[in-house]
């Protein structure tokens, strides 16, 4: 099964803000998303989507920064590109990409089993 790791970091003060903000951001797609589920273009996603944060701090030129992770689980007939732009777009609407000090980086996962599918691939 695909997943999208979406990683940013963020102030420290910032993390009640974070947290409220994916949990704005969790709850618009899974509205969003079962609005559309009756359309051929809706992305689908297994929720729940989890918001994870590294265990240590990291040090930056300006100061300490937390690090996290979004986890996206997606079925596999979601096409991943069309699922990114969409929660992007979710991400700045509900301010968690102006959180993200150096913006949120998306890396794609699948199983090793599971056959490359063309329009999944996300840069």
């Amino acid at each position: 099964m695909p997943e999208l790791y979406v990683w940013y970091e963020a102030e420290p003060a910032g993390a009640d803000a974070v947290k409220s903000a994916f949990s704005q951001l969790r709850e618009a797609m899974t509205t969003e998303l079962s609005r559309m589920a009756d359309t051929r273009s809706a992305p689908e996603i297994d929720m729940p989507a989890r918001l994870l944060k590294r265990a240590d701090q990291v040090s930056r030129s300006d100061g300490l920064r937390d690090t996290w992770m979004e986890v996206w689980p997606l079925r596999p007939q979601t096409d991943a590109r069309a699922f990114e732009a969409y929660l992007q777009d979710n991400a700045a609407r509900v301010g968690l990409a102006a959180l993200a000090k150096s913006g949120r980086h998306v890396e794609r996962f699948v199983t090793p089993d599971e056959p490359a599918r063309r329009n999944d691939s996300v840069a």
